[in-house]
């Protein structure tokens, strides 16, 4: 016969094994996801200039006879940290960005960002920081700085992501302005530190 006992005890019975149920993953999962990223990046870039403007760029630290479009190849590597916050569901982003520019018109110009963002939850990717470029001079090859702004969509399946990046950089005030799309792929570098053994001593053994 069923009766209010009965009824408590099945209850009680019925949250522990739902609380175990839920436990029982996180236990099994001691490992932490992984918060480094590295991956390839491949994309176009568009420079707001003149063909003679964008040659002449270009001359500066190739010399030659040969013309350039302002619109060129990217390619390179990138690595990213993902630190999560405990009082908002995105995380802050750390990258570090290598490309070379310019492969597919026998140009090779480096560049070298640090960037700074968020990403939402739902994969949308803010961020901003500055740039270095190569550039002439006062008739010295130097690294010119520039401040770049990117705006981008991560397609994220476990540890791998697909990125969609829009990348505008404005300054220096004196250069043309660039306007790049990149996209690629990161996987998740998992790093398991050596374990620390205990010292045995008379009051740990």
């Amino acid at each position: 016969m069923y009766n209010t006992k009965t009824g408590r005890i099945l209850g009680c019975a019925g949250f522990l094994f739902l609380a175990l149920v839920a436990l029982l993953p996180a236990q099994a999962n001691e490992e932490k996801p992984p918060w480094l990223f590295a991956g390839i990046r491949l994309g176009v870039t568009g420079a707001v200039a003149e063909p003679g403007d964008f040659t002449a760029i270009v001359q500066s630290v190739f010399p030659g006879s040969r013309d350039y479009f302002p619109l060129y190849s990217q390619i390179g590597l990138e690595l990213e940290q993902r630190i999560p916050l405990g009082f908002v569901p995105g995380r802050l982003i750390f990258q570090e960005l290598i490309l070379v520019s310019g492969l597919d018109q026998n140009f090779a110009l480096p560049l070298l960002g640090l960037l700074l963002g968020y990403r939402f939850p739902f994969g949308l990717d803010i961020g901003l920081g500055p740039e270095l470029t190569l550039g002439r001079q006062s008739e010295k090859i130097i690294m010119l700085p520039a401040l770049m702004y990117t705006v981008g969509w991560y397609f994220t399946i476990g540890n791998f992501s697909i990125p969609v990046v829009l990348v505008y950089s404005p300054l220096p005030p004196d250069r043309k302005m660039r306007i790049t799309l990149l996209s690629g792929f990161d996987f998740g570098v998992k790093i398991k530190l050596p374990k620390r053994e205990k010292k045995k001593t008379p009051f740990n053994y």
